[in-house]
């Protein structure tokens, strides 16, 4: 078996054996994505989602916005920001601005698949009706391997796995682990779709919670 099938076995293991041992909650996420190139200067990406837990009656509508600027081909720098509006039984729970700065590394594995190490860099303002607002910072590390499974590129696979380590409440801890296995199609030159399973281990309140759910997502190219 060549490096890339082991790393992929790997990831299919770490998705599929962590919610044999935990008590999960269903979650869903529907995102459109639209980018565009600036000539000389990188890329934009806006779009917009919605994230559902409906265990909990719980759903977040969010905003983002992202410039990327490639400094070589292995090298890239990141800013952005995304707005959450989170709802709760039918009432506005809080609403959430977060700015972020993240670099991104590629290291290109034959002419099919790259590997992608992400480090993200959150600044979390969170707005809470009849509460005092609250700020946290989060660090964010994703490891990342994309393999294009025909030599078209039209199909490929995706693996995923991130931490999460913030501050919160006076306190420094891994926060969270979210584990993808995603798969995606391009439709044409310019519109792709994605579909992703993810295992969300997350600590709140001292207190483990397990979620796992499907993404689906549409990339348009202008």
């Amino acid at each position: 078996m060549s490096r890339i099938g082991y790393i992929i076995v790997l990831f299919l293991l770490i998705i599929f054996g962590m919610p044999l041992t935990a008590q999960l909650s269903n979650q869903g996420r529907l995102y459109y994505f639209a980018q565009t190139p600036i000539d000389g200067l990188g890329k934009v990406s806006v779009g917009a989602g919605w994230h559902t837990q409906p265990n909990d009656a719980w759903n977040r509508i969010e905003i983002r916005s992202t410039y990327f600027h490639s400094v070589n081909s292995w090298f890239r720098v990141a800013l952005g920001q995304r707005s959450n509006i989170a709802i709760e039984e039918g009432s506005l729970l809080n609403y959430e601005l977060r700015p972020f700065q993240s670099i991104l590394l590629n290291n290109h594995i034959g002419p099919t698949a790259a590997l992608t190490h992400r480090l993200m860099f959150e600044q979390r303002i969170f707005f809470i009706p009849d509460l005092e607002n609250t700020m946290n910072t989060r660090l964010r590390y994703r490891l990342e391997l994309k393999k294009h499974m025909h030599t078209d590129n039209k199909l490929y696979l995706r693996p995923m796995s991130e931490l999460y380590y913030g501050s919160n409440d006076a306190t420094k801890e891994l926060m969270q682990w979210k584990t993808t296995l995603a798969t995606g199609h391009s439709l044409n030159h310019n519109i792709t779709i994605e579909y992703r399973y993810e295992y969300v281990m997350l600590r709140h309140l001292n207190a483990l919670n397990h979620f796992h759910g499907f993404r689906v997502q549409l990339v348009q190219y202008f």
